[in-house]
């Protein structure tokens, strides 16, 4: 008779060895993508912004805008300027609206490997008509 040797330890084993690795792996992909959509989020709100900023908007107007966009962000971790501003806008002369946000890592492993803050900063110059 031949003796049957049992390999499930043997998969139990190597399953302890990868599964960490795989799940830092995995987790650090979805972090990025995460970030990536803050990213997105940041550009898009700078870019409503400037255009209505550009049409003729007012400051509270651009905010509003801002916030509109960027509702899904944390508020208190996001920034607005806004250059130059409503009084000295003239027809023709560019104006700049740049929106920062400061995104922190959400998972909890991320964030003892890199617990540092990612700035997200995006700036958008039109031309007021």
């Amino acid at each position: 008779m031949k003796k049957i040797k049992n390999i499930r330890g043997q998969s139990v084993a190597e399953l302890a060895l990868v599964l960490p690795i795989f799940l830092i792996i995995l987790m650090g992909i979805v972090e990025f993508g995460l970030l990536m959509s803050d990213y997105v989020i940041v550009v898009n709100a700078a870019r409503e912004g400037t255009r209505v900023a550009a049409l003729g908007g007012t400051e509270d107007d651009v905010i509003a805008k801002v916030e509109e966009v960027t509702s899904t962000l944390q508020d208190s971790n996001i920034s607005i300027t806004i250059t130059p501003n409503e009084y000295e806008r003239e027809r023709g002369e560019a104006i700049t609206v740049e929106v920062a946000y400061v995104s922190e890592p959400i998972m909890p492993l991320i964030k003892n490997i890199s617990p540092e803050l990612y700035n997200i900063k995006s700036k958008m110059t039109m031309r007021i008509e």
